[in-house]
């Protein structure tokens, strides 16, 4: 059991040892073996009770994995000042629950069908599971395996046909054909086959990297070209953005755009809430902050301006409020908050899109009608917030008025859902334009991370990027995922260069995550299969008892 128990450990540190932002990848392509070897020995074991100690092994070695990987999440802030160790417990714990159970219900198909139609399984079930945390309401994909190549772009231009569940796809197969390749010469003592083995199992590891430079060394940007600026104000979400007045916030913004604004400058895009004051829905031009904007822009014709805002609507009655409303005992209204991104230009209409894809537990409450009776206000008392906030049901895209170049307002934790973007271009988006605040976690790797993901958005879609974080890091990412500007994490200023307008859609974008679409058809095919297979026993041990009487 002791083997077990290192070989479990060993694959938590090699997995967490390859994660971006500071970690190496190629570990990915081993991190499995020590775990399916593990879960090869318990299942084989002459003593069947054995199986059981699969979960419990997976769970440590998955659980090293997430703990290492997302410790930063501590670092949010509790109302009092704390750290809120409640944002950092349950998506460790949780996700590393729902890894190690898909292996050990690999185990039982295993058992029915065999190794090959198991390992088979266990990928399919893996590849839905990454896809499920895409979809749920308490999505979490930054653990997703293709996530972990992030850092090494030229290996993965590929991106733009599969997605990062390609990555995922890719990383299990070396791993099982690795694996495989070391049991048949633990049982053959073959160093010739071994060899064999590890030589095709490079190839699988090359082939996709061959490509993907091939494609990058022929890959040429796209579109016209649009020159847009990025601002970075660094303030503290927590103390100085709550302590500065709207005023002093916009001036701020002001004076950074006009330091590197030129007569070609179209865009120019602020972070997600660049200021924290709440802007009524039906009175933004009443707004001060706003109209202070709308009264700059609007003295420039060429310029559009992008920037996160926090927005509000009321309803008199529980009857026609939202879901996600609160009910306000000061006011006697229902309240919904919307964290929002905002185009102003030269029109005099304002063009809105409020945030898809909420973040669990700080901006929205995972089934509500469920867990808030037994929970209570648990999930939102940290991050700044502690209501749940409304949002729009499906993306929506800006496009400059004179132009007619169209953007993707993607906002802090929506860009790491690959087919969420894919969504905004389908729409007719030519560039990506991220707004986030990742100073919640301090200077820590979140923000490092949040940043390699951005890269990913931008091979799948073949779209330039511009990303605008509060405290950084802000940068310019082009159509192949090569950052072309960067500003640092904790520092004040500008970024400004010309990025390619593109038009045209990659194939993942418009089929999105058809690796897992086909994942979750062969592995029902096969988990049906599996379960026809302890019927028909039960029946026909049933046919023989029958008969001997």
């Amino acid at each position: 059991m002791l083997k077990c128990f290192i070989m479990a450990v060993s694959s938590g540190i090699l997995l967490a040892l390859s994660w971006p932002s500071d970690g190496f990848a190629p570990l990915m392509f081993i991190g499995l073996v020590p775990l399916l070897w593990m879960e090869a020995v318990l299942s084989n074991s002459a003593k069947k009770h054995r199986q059981h100690l699969i979960f419990p092994f997976a769970f440590i070695a998955f659980t090293l994995w997430n703990a290492s990987v997302i410790w930063w999440l501590h670092y949010s802030q509790r109302p009092d000042g704390s750290y809120a160790w409640e944002a950092y417990f349950p998506p460790v714990l949780f996700n590393a629950l729902l890894m190690a159970g898909l292996l050990r219900v690999c185990t039982w198909v295993k058992n029915r069908l065999g190794v090959s139609s198991g390992q088979v399984f266990l990928v399919c079930l893996w590849i839905s599971f990454e896809k499920l945390q895409l979809q749920w309401e308490l999505a979490w994909p930054w653990m997703n395996m293709g996530n972990g190549m992030a850092h090494y772009f030229k290996w993965i231009q590929w991106y733009e046909y599969t997605g990062t569940l390609g990555g995922t796809l890719w990383i299990w197969i070396v791993n099982f054909g690795i694996f495989n390749a070391a049991r048949n010469y633990y049982f053959n003592r073959n160093k010739a086959i071994l060899y064999k083995k590890l030589f095709f199992n490079g190839i699988k590891i090359l082939l996709p990297i061959g490509f993907s430079y091939l494609l990058y060394a022929r890959y040429q940007e796209r579109g016209r070209e649009v020159e847009v600026i990025v601002l970075q104000p660094n303030i503290d979400p927590y103390k100085e953005k709550y302590q500065k007045s709207e005023n002093i916030i916009v001036n701020d913004l002001i004076q950074l755009s006009q330091s590197q604004l030129t007569k070609n400058t179209r865009f120019l895009l602020a972070p997600e809430t660049a200021f924290s004051h709440l802007a009524h829905l039906n009175y933004l031009e009443k707004n001060l902050a706003i109209k202070a904007l709308c009264e700059f822009v609007r003295a420039i014709p060429q310029l559009a301006f992008v920037l996160g805002v926090e927005i509000y609507t009321e309803y008199n009655s529980k009857e026609i409020a939202s879901e996600s409303a609160s009910f306000s005992k000061e006011s006697g209204r229902w309240t919904d908050v919307f964290n929002s991104a905002l185009q102003i230009d030269a029109s005099k209409s304002f063009t809105l899109y409020h945030k898809s894809k909420l973040v669990p537990g700080v901006e929205s409450f995972p089934y509500k009608k469920f867990l808030q009776p037994i929970l209570g206000d648990l999930l939102l008392d940290f991050g700044g917030t502690i209501m749940s906030h409304g949002r729009q049901m499906e993306p929506s895209v800006f496009t400059h008025p004179t132009e007619k170049v169209t953007l993707a307002p993607v906002i802090c934790y929506e860009s790491v859902f690959g087919e969420h973007v894919g969504e905004y271009i389908l729409k007719g988006a030519q560039l990506i334009f991220i707004l986030t605040n990742d100073g919640w976690w301090g200077n820590s790797k979140g923000h490092k991370q949040h940043l390699a993901y951005a890269r990913l958005r931008a091979i799948e879609n073949r779209r330039s990027v511009a990303r605008s974080a509060n405290t950084g890091i802000s940068a310019f990412i082009d159509q192949k995922g090569e950052l072309l500007s960067t500003l640092p994490y904790g520092k004040k200023g500008v970024l400004r260069t010309h990025l390619f307008a593109n038009d045209k859609q990659t194939f993942y974008s418009l089929y999105g995550d058809f690796v897992a679409r086909f994942a979750l058809l062969l592995g029902g095919v096969l988990f049906a299969y599996a379960l026809s297979y302890d019927l028909l026993k039960q029946r026909w041990f049933l046919f023989i008892t029958i008969s001997n009487i």
